[in-house]
């Protein structure tokens, strides 16, 4: 049986045996190559994507491993910023909540902040002299005066722990 060629296509048998089969200026090479060409890279568009989201990711999530402890700082801040006016300018009518809020929050920081164990001697001094002054001032909420000296010796023991820790 000969080869036959049928639109084209091979139907039995050697066609180039005959001189029919590739068409003028046809490489096999070039045609394979193509579509490998395309399949590499969409592979590495797809490969790119995924590492990049997969980054995103990490750090996203490295990221939100410190949220309470600076939250927590957030909270102390503004709740001190406040009190401190209020016992300042103001009167320190009303002022308990805030206090409330401080000395619970102050006993947080050694276990939002962990610093080893046992602990840090510094970083244990600076949060025994907060929440020693928070508890002062909650305390004193009837004199004004030495409520406001409370909350200055807080904001110190603040500025002292960034100051040595930050």
């Amino acid at each position: 049986m000969e080869a036959l060629v049928d639109r084209g296509e091979i139907v039995d048998g050697p066609v180039h045996a005959r001189g029919l089969g590739k068409p003028q200026g046809y490489t096999a090479d070039l045609v394979a190559k193509e579509p490998l060409r395309m399949r590499f890279a969409i592979v590495l568009a797809i490969g790119i994507l995924v590492g990049a989201i997969c980054a995103m990711t990490a750090a996203t999530i490295l990221g939100q491993r410190h949220a309470y402890p600076k939250a927590l700082m957030r909270v102390l801040k503004t709740q001190l910023g406040d009190a401190r006016t209020a016992a300042l300018d103001a009167g320190c009518a009303g002022n308990e909540r805030r206090l409330a809020i401080l000395v619970s929050l102050g006993g947080d920081i050694a276990h939002a902040i962990p610093h080893g164990d046992p602990p840090d001697r510094v970083f244990a001094r600076y949060v025994d002299e907060l929440q020693q002054a928070t508890i002062a001032a909650r305390d004193g909420a009837a004199d004004c005066k030495a409520q406001g000296e409370a909350l200055t010796r807080a904001a110190n023991a603040c500025e002292s722990c960034h100051r040595d820790y930050r």
